[in-house]
């Protein structure tokens, strides 16, 4: 189910299968046969049925480790400045 503009994508375990779903458990993109193999009793929605309910969670624990990252290179970046101002 295409809409304008939008590409299909492939899944990563069956290449020539589109994907269809969306498995909350394991937060990525699921094709049938995932939905009926590996992901079955898992927690799945259908892509054209996801709303951002169905992210925020995700969204959250995302942004949170972006924010950790931040914080890990700016304090990274000053140790280098204080090594090279005591090496110089």
């Amino acid at each position: 189910m295409e809409t304008c503009g939008q590409e299909a994508r492939f899944c990563r375990d069956h290449s020539t299968e589109v994907l269809k779903g969306f498995c909350k458990d394991c937060f990525c993109g699921i094709c049938f046969r995932c939905a009926i193999g590996k992901h079955r009793n898992h927690n799945i929605v259908m892509l054209d049925e996801i709303n951002e309910g169905d992210l925020n969670e995700h969204i959250d624990l995302f942004e949170n480790k972006v924010e950790n990252l931040r914080d890990k290179t700016k304090a990274l970046l000053e140790k280098a400045k204080n090594f090279e101002s005591h090496n110089d």
